[in-house]
């Protein structure tokens, strides 16, 4: 084994005084004394390849030069094995460079137990003569330095962070647009639907049962933010696609982060949905006449912070297996790994943040050391730098400038019925019928100078043409019950109103009321009724008896005739 440098340096040293004291300090004189002979310099000994400081019972091997890495890292030593003993503590060792390196070079150190088992990773540090590196271990092996070529590194997580984003951007295979039954009896009842051109939302109108409902399945390869005000959310339905990442992971962790930022105003009953690729959203559809439901499907920000998160996760997964000194068993698959860092509480906070919050919130060092192992190490220079928040930055505009192309609008719409030929003053008898421009109809009937009854009742549905439309009854006031024409109507019944040639028809009264010209024609005017008889006339037609007419001769009744009747 080589002997370390300093142990040179010292004989050197001591052999030199030893001479000085032998020829000038007077210990021999005369003839005895001996002539000095001259002592030859020492030997400079040249630097081992390696120096084990810390443990003198360790042997070093001969060089071995290495199989070439893969891309990313170089091998700039070659590989020696030290054996021996097993280390009671750390030792520091030195080892030679092939050839000087620039300085600030990133570097760090392979290590293994034999030639079969896989590669461990060492920090090293650069010594000042950019020849030697230092680099502390705990056990023997095999040890050799290696380069790291952030260049590459940067290369090749841009390039696959960039077909991953691509792949994005696609449609997904296996999406089936939904369908709705009874799209045509749905926009009956003043109802329409329409929708912004987009390929974001595969969409339905129809009607189940008595209810109207709108279904939207989301086309795209990643999700998006449905949202409708005032709508009750009816659950979702289908299967999600691309089962190979962690869609639960993903929906929980973007909706964790912005449970935060929810409004403090927005209804129980507003439909606010992060839905996943393939799957389907049913929203209740039903309107009141004159409003309109607007659904809105959007680029969430947050979850646009996973989608660069997955992309970065299967980028350093592709390098750290082009690196081609890591064992693959050991490294976590992509979605393994996203899933695992979407739960870390650091992470989900930075969603929808800048890419260097992202960095720091999921990708820091004790995440890549979780996930890597030792092979965080070969990652450092470029994750624990500018250079992944720029990468990233570069990968999140360009997601940005498309959010645009993703946002579409689906629009459900109920007229306000056109009540126009219905509306006016209508009248009979002691009775007036008026009908406003929103359907609301105010009757009042009297019947012989007594008031009877009001009622107020709620028209819908009006036929194309304004001769019929539903008629519900909202309010009524009964006076004289026993005046009613018919049984007194209930609140909420509802029947059909009528307006035919200007006379229009109390469906709950059964009464018909005339507009002016009907009127003037006499057709709601009901007949007078007769005169009762003046009171002193009826008396003497009551003290007048009645007058007998006088019989005669033949005449005579049969009793007069009788044979007792003498």
């Amino acid at each position: 084994m080589p002997q370390p440098r300093h142990r040179t340096t010292r004989l050197a040293a001591l052999l030199a005084v030893l001479a000085l004291l032998v020829s000038g300090c007077g210990w021999f004189s005369g003839d005895d004394a001996p002539v000095a002979e001259a002592t030859p310099a020492p030997v400079e000994q040249p630097d081992p390849d390696v120096e084990v400081i810390g443990a003198d019972d360790v042997e070093v091997g001969e060089p071995v030069t290495p199989d070439a890495a893969g891309q990313g890292v170089y091998f700039v030593s070659s590989l020696y094995d030290l054996t021996g003993p097993e280390l009671s503590q750390p030792v520091l060792v030195r080892m030679v460079l092939d050839s000087s390196v620039p300085d600030g070079t990133p570097l760090a150190v392979a290590a293994r137990d034999d030639d079969g088992a896989p590669w461990r990773f060492v920090e090293g540090r650069l010594d000042t003569d950019r020849r030697h590196v230092e680099f502390i271990v705990s056990e023997l092996g095999t040890f050799g330095v290696l380069a790291i070529d952030e260049g590459s590194i940067g290369d090749t997580l841009r390039r696959t962070a960039t077909e991953v984003l691509a792949r994005d951007a696609v449609e997904p295979e296996g999406v089936v647009d939904p369908t709705c039954p009874e799209t045509a009896a749905a926009r009956q009842d003043g109802y329409s639907v329409r929708s912004w051109k987009r390929d974001t939302l595969a969409w339905c109108f129809g009607r189940l049962g008595d209810e109207r409902v709108v279904q939207v399945t989301n086309a795209r390869a990643v999700p998006v933010r449905v949202s409708a005000h005032g709508a009750v959310d009816r659950g979702q339905t289908g299967a999600t696609l691309r089962d190979g990442l962690p869609w639960t992971a993903w929906l929980d962790a973007v909706e964790a982060a912005g449970a935060s930022t929810t409004s403090a105003t927005a209804s129980a009953q507003d439909t606010d949905t992060l839905l996943a690729p393939g799957r389907t959203l049913s929203v209740d559809a039903d309107l009141e006449p004159g409003t309109t439901l607007l659904l809105t499907a959007t680029d969430d920000p947050r979850s646009r912070s996973v989608q660069l998160l997955n992309a970065a996760v299967r980028a350093l997964d592709a390098q750290v297996t082009a690196f081609g000194v890591v064992d693959d068993g050991a490294v976590p698959r992509p979605a393994r790994l996203l899933e695992t860092w979407l739960q870390q509480p650091g992470c989900s906070r930075v969603l929808g943040g800048s890419t260097r919050a992202l960095v720091r919130g999921c990708l820091g060092e004790r995440a890549l050391s979780r996930a890597y192992g030792s092979a965080s190490l070969l990652l450092a220079p470029v994750v624990a730098t500018d250079a992944m928040p720029a990468l990233l930055r570069d990968r999140m505009l360009a997601l940005q400038s498309g959010a645009e192309q993703v946002e579409q609008r689906i629009q459900v719409a109920r007229a306000k019925p056109d009540f126009g030929p219905m509306v006016g003053t209508f009248a009979g008898t002691g009775r007036t019928l008026t009908v406003t421009a929103d359907g609301v109809v105010t009757e009042t009937f009297n019947r012989e100078g007594t008031k009877v009854a009001t009622l107020t009742y709620q028209l819908s549905d009006p036929d194309e043409k304004g001769t019929r439309a539903t008629a519900t009854l909202t309010a009524i006031q009964v006076l004289a019950r026993k005046q009613l024409p018919v049984a007194e109507p209930r609140l909420g019944q509802s029947g059909t109103f009528t307006l035919t040639r200007g006379v229009a028809t109390s469906p709950f009264l059964r009464t018909d009321y005339c507009n002016a010209e009907r009127a003037a024609q006499g057709r709601c005017t009901d007949p007078e009724p007769e005169p009762e008889p003046e009171p002193e006339k009826k008396a003497e037609e009551k003290a007048e008896p009645k007058q007998r007419t006088p019989v005669t001769g033949d005449a005579a009744p049969r009793g007069d005739q009788s044979p007792g009747g003498r």
